[in-house]
């Protein structure tokens, strides 16, 4: 088995900063420190349903304890041993986890035009694999969590399609970052990704992935990310 804490320092270092980068780009404020709500998380606990698998991939679990569940621009998509999707060779030695918010414009930035690169440089060699963590930064973007809670509820139904709805977000950053209530445009950008709607719809009036999305942010913080 590779050893998943070694990172290559300088990616990590600036993937990383997004979020810190955003933080400072806004007015001077205190951030409190939320307390990680008790709920169930299908994505954590292994229970939400699997997406088909697509090409000659493998599906299940690895050597390394992460589950490869289908594929998305060619490369491995799954969950990681703690519930997180990833992107690319879940062997590779390196892991390249990223706390992110999709209404942060570096984020975008970084999703739109240094993913890219570094997919094409380290995800197809088989160098690097791209883990996503949710940190949706509340005092500068108060709607940015909704769209967490709607990729979360995208991933219970495939997380290929979760890959694609969180590209299909920041690259129509600028078409919703200025709309008080996102529910529409989410919405819509599900169902044109071909998202089971109903199931879609059912999840995000339950409420739960809004814990989720909590609970995770306050793992950033713990962490120390502000």
């Amino acid at each position: 088995m590779r050893n998943r804490s070694i990172y290559l320092g300088w990616l990590v270092l600036g993937v990383l900063l997004l979020a810190a980068a955003c933080s400072n780009s806004g007015d001077d404020e205190t951030a409190t420190t939320p307390t990680p709500p008790e709920v169930e998380d299908c994505v954590a606990d292994g229970t939400c349903s699997a997406g088909p698998e697509e090409g000659t991939l493998a599906a299940g679990p690895t050597d390394s304890g992460w589950t490869v569940e289908g594929e998305y621009l060619g490369l491995p998509v799954g969950f990681t041993d703690q519930g997180f999707p990833f992107l690319g060779d879940p062997e590779a030695a390196v892991t390249v986890m990223e706390f992110s918010d999709y209404l942060c414009p570096f984020c975008a930035r970084h999703s739109t035009q240094t993913s890219p690169a570094l997919l094409l440089e380290f995800g197809n060699s088989g160098e690097a694999n791209f883990v996503f963590r949710d940190f949706p930064l509340e005092a500068l973007h108060p709607t940015a969590a909704a769209g967490h809670q709607a990729a979360l509820c995208v991933i219970e139904q495939d997380v290929a399609l979760f890959w694609e709805y969180h590209d299909a977000l920041f690259n129509a950053q600028s078409s919703w970052s200025g709309l008080a209530e996102p529910a529409e445009f989410l919405a819509d950008t599900a169902e044109g990704i071909g998202v089971d709607m109903a199931a879609y719809d059912t999840c995000m009036e339950s409420g739960r992935t809004g814990l989720i999305v909590e609970r995770r942010v306050a793992e950033g913080y713990a962490a120390g990310f502000r």
